[in-house]
C-alpha cells in the first residue's frame, strides 16, 4: 500500500473478482467526496466498499482534508448499493466511520440553503459519472425492490416531500407517475428517477377536469393504478391574512378573507378526495393510498384554514377506511411534524426555533425520512394497516 498526499494505491486482492467498470476503481481525492457528500446529501460510499474488497485510508488524526477512498476491486453488489444510494439522499443522521473517526467536520457544513440550492444541480452529474456501470446490473433494487411491478401516482411531485417519495419509489421498483401543478416541474423529477417508464403530469388537484383527465391518461398508459399518494398542499394563500397578521394589525383569523379558506379546503381536502376517487377506479382489488396531513391537523398548530384542511384530511382517511377495505384497498396518513423542505424554508428562522427546541429529537425532520414513512404505507409491509395515520414529528406530537 502507498499513500501519497491526498491519494492512496491499495494492491489488488488475490481473490478473482466480477468485471466492472474501470470507472469504478479510481481512486478519488477527499475533495470529489467531499463535495458529492456534501452537496447531494448522499452518505459516503464505505463500509459498503470498505466491507468488502476495497479500503478506507485515514491519515491520522482522522480529518476530512486527509480522507481518500479506494474501491479496489469492488463487487458489482458493492457499486449497485451505492448507486441506490446517489438515487436517494439520506439524513446525515449517521457520523462516523468503521473506525470510529468522524466523516464529517462542522466546519465543512455548508449552509443549508447553499446545499439545496447546489443540490439539484450535482445529483445528475453525480450518478452519471460515480456509478455508471449499474445501469442495468441484475443486482439493481429495481428488480427485487419493495414496489417493483407497481405503478405509483404522487400529486405535488415537483419538489419537497412529493420529490423525495418519488425518488424513493422509484428506487424500490416503482413506475411514476408524477404530477405538480405545473408540468415542468413534475418532468423535473421524472429526469431524476431511477428507471424508464415514468411520466409527468400538470394540473391543478383542486380541478376535477384537471384529475379526471391525468388519471385517464394513468389508465391509457399503465391500464392500472396501485398506488396512490396525495401530497399537493400548500401552505399559504393570497387573501389569508397573513401578511397583515405579521405587520401586527391583528389574528389571522379576523384578518382572512372567505375565498382564500375555501381554496385552502380545496387543495387539500378537495384534491385528496377527488384523487382518490379517480385512483380507487383504476386499482380493482386491492391497492394502497397515502393521504398527507399534518401536525396541524392533530393538534391545531397552524393557520387556522391549514389547520382545518389537514383535519379533515384525516377525517376522509379514517371515513374513506371504512368504504375500501371490502376491496382491499388500504388508505391512511401521514402527519408530518417540521419537515426540511422548500416549504418551511420560507418560514422565519425565529418562528422554526421554538418548534425545533420543543422537538425531543431536537432537530428537523428530512423529506427523506417522511417518504420511508410513506414507502412503508405504500408497500405490502403496511398490508394490515387500514385508516390510521403516523406521525413522523421526532416526539413534538406524540398522541
Amino acid at each position: 500500500m502507498l499513500v501519497t498526499g491526498r491519494t492512496a494505491t491499495v494492491a489488488p486482492a488475490t481473490a478473482a473478482a466480477p468485471p466492472i467498470n474501470s470507472a469504478a476503481r479510481r481512486v478519488f481525492p477527499v475533495r470529489l467526496w467531499w463535495m458529492t457528500t456534501t452537496f447531494t446529501g448522499l452518505p459516503a460510499p464505505f463500509p459498503q466498499c470498505a466491507s468488502r474488497e476495497g479500503a478506507v485510508l485515514h491519515s491520522p488524526p482522522c480529518r476530512p482534508t486527509t480522507i481518500a477512498v479506494a474501491c479496489v476491486t469492488p463487487s458489482s453488489r458493492c457499486v449497485a448499493r451505492w448507486q441506490s444510494r446517489l438515487s436517494r439522499p439520506r439524513a446525515r443522521t449517521d457520523t462516523k466511520g468503521p473506525d470510529g473517526c468522524s466523516r464529517y467536520s462542522p466546519q465543512w457544513a455548508p449552509d443549508r440553503h447553499l446545499a439545496r440550492a447546489v443540490r439539484p444541480l450535482l445529483r445528475p452529474w453525480a450518478v452519471a459519472v460515480l456509478a455508471p456501470a449499474t445501469r442495468g446490473d441484475p443486482m439493481s433494487r429495481r428488480d427485487e425492490g419493495r414496489l417493483a411491478g407497481k405503478v405509483a401516482c404522487i400529486t405535488g411531485a415537483g419538489s419537497g416531500l412529493g420529490r423525495a417519495m418519488a425518488l424513493r419509489f422509484a428506487e424500490e421498483g416503482a413506475t411514476i407517475a408524477a404530477q405538480d401543478l405545473r408540468w415542468e416541474t413534475a418532468d423535473e423529477t421524472v429526469k431524476l428517477l431511477d428507471g424508464d417508464g415514468h411520466r409527468a403530469f400538470g394540473g391543478d388537484v383542486s380541478d376535477e377536469g384537471d384529475m379526471v383527465s391525468m388519471f385517464a391518461q394513468i389508465h391509457g398508459a399503465w391500464g392500472r393504478l396501485d398506488v396512490q399518494v396525495n401530497n399537493a398542499g400548500v401552505s399559504r394563500l393570497p387573501g389569508d391574512g397573513f401578511e397583515e397578521m405579521m405587520a401586527g394589525e391583528g389574528s389571522q383569523i379576523t384578518l382572512m378573507g372567505y375565498a382564500a379558506f375555501s381554496k385552502m379546503m380545496a387543495i387539500h381536502a378537495g384534491g385528496t378526495f377527488l384523487c382518490t376517487r379517480e385512483a380507487v377506479k383504476l386499482m380493482g382489488e386491492g391497492g394502497s393510498v397515502v393521504t398527507l396531513s399534518s401536525i396541524a391537523g392533530l393538534s391545531g398548530w397552524g393557520p387556522v384554514h391549514y389547520s382545518s384542511a389537514k383535519g379533515a384530511v384525516l377525517g376522509f382517511t379514517r371515513a374513506a377506511s371504512k368504504e375500501l377495505g371490502g376491496r382491499g384497498i388500504r388508505i391512511n396518513a401521514i402527519a408530518p411534524g417540521v419537515i426540511d423542505t422548500p416549504m418551511t424554508a420560507d418560514v422565519d428562522e425565529a418562528m422554526l426555533a421554538p418548534l425545533v427546541m420543543m422537538t425531543p429529537l431536537g432537530r428537523q425532520g428530512t423529506a427523506e425520512e417522511v417518504a420511508d414513512t410513506a414507502l412503508f404505507l405504500a408497500s405490502s409491509e403496511s398490508s394490515f394497516i387500514t385508516g390510521q395515520w403516523i406521525s413522523p414529528n421526532g416526539g413534538l406530537i406524540t398522541i
